[in-house]
């Protein structure tokens, strides 16, 4: 009975937080919702379409149905974070808050984990099938760090800009593509196919991901830290 108990308080649990989910991206997106997922819809049928052209080349997959649904569909949706606020004539109230910063993460993390978990879940199912081996575990890690950057320089440029939604995925782009030497970086780059692990590709090949990884982490603690600095103040955002 008890666990039967905890099982239903899970699955309620589950049940809340999708709802949750679900409201966070209607709200964003407005009367976009369906726009929004049959785009993202295409263009995981396009980065199938191309991997399958390439001979199932996990590169190819990372590179359409990982960083492009992020940075095309979520750098638009992240963009409204502040901007939404404004429109509704609640930005003082959401910044009166106890910690705007975390209710501004809060809602910036719903469409970046959505995409960061669609583009982990899309690269294990392509190492499933996969006959040759890639790294998953870096491929996943990178995956993660690429999604928690874009979100924290979409939350620097809205608290910057004051939440101007098209200015923010301007300057957002605009620093994602000076990033883009690590940003845009393949964890699954053709020397990693000559001799490469299941998990982790070989010594001199992981210490090369691991220096880029290390800028990817550096730059989200940087912007995430002003962007938190900025929030501390947040007269200066009305």
């Amino acid at each position: 009975m008890i666990g039967a108990a905890a099982s239903r308080r899970r699955w309620v649990r589950l049940g809340e937080i999708r709802r949750q989910a679900r409201d966070a991206l209607a709200l964003l997106l407005e009367r976009r919702l369906m726009m929004a997922a049959a785009a993202d819809a295409l263009i995981l049928f396009q980065a199938a379409i191309r991997a399958l052209a390439g001979g199932g080349e996990a590169d190819s997959l990372f590179n359409w149905g990982v960083l492009l649904p992020l940075v095309v569909l979520g750098t638009p949706v992240m963009a409204e974070v502040v901007a939404l606020e404004r429109r509704a004539g609640t930005l003082a109230l959401a910044l009166g808050t106890p910690s705007p910063a975390r209710f501004f993460l809060r809602r910036l993390s719903v469409p970046a984990l959505l995409l960061t978990v669609q583009g982990a879940a899309l690269m294990a199912l392509a190492w499933l099938s996969s006959p040759a081996p890639f790294p998953l575990l870096t491929t996943l890690v990178q995956i993660v760090l690429i999604g928690a950057l874009l979100a924290t320089v979409v939350l620097f440029w809205a608290v910057t800009l004051r939440g101007e939604a098209g200015a923010v995925i301007f300057t957002s782009l605009a620093t994602v593509a000076l990033l883009g030497r690590w940003f845009f970086a393949s964890p699954i780059p053709e020397r990693f196919k000559a001799a490469s692990g299941w998990l982790l590709p070989a010594p001199p090949e992981l210490l090369a991901w691991a220096a880029n990884a290390a800028v990817l982490a550096a730059a989200t603690l940087l912007f995430g830290a002003y962007s938190f600095r900025r929030l501390a103040r947040p007269e200066n955002l009305l």
